[in-house]
């Protein structure tokens, strides 16, 4: 299943840019700088899991939020769903996976 224009995927790309930016402006000391004179090398690859990984600590917080929404209205019994929208969902799915 190919995931596009999911307001999830949009969210996290855009807290994945905010994170390019806030790490962009960030300065790292050079070899002059450390106490010793010893240096520390971080590959690119660390440093993409560690900026990802920021990224997914925020949006986790965003999900649950949702999630603790639903558990609410569950309790309340005001949750709702309508079976014509899972139908056009499921539907919508198969077609994706079949065009992919």
């Amino acid at each position: 299943m190919k995931i596009e224009n999911h307001p999830s995927v949009i969210h996290l790309d855009a807290n994945l840019k905010k994170s390019d930016e806030a790490t962009s402006s960030r300065s790292i000391p050079s070899t002059a700088d450390t106490p010793s004179g010893e240096s520390v090398h971080i590959s690119s690859r660390a440093k993409e899991i560690a900026r990802i990984q920021r990224v997914l600590e925020t949006t986790q917080d965003l999900r649950q939020k949702k999630v603790d929404e639903i558990k609410q209205k569950m309790e309340e019994g005001s949750y709702r769903v309508r079976p014509e929208d899972v139908a056009e969902k499921m539907i919508h799915e198969s077609l994706i996976d079949l065009i992919v």
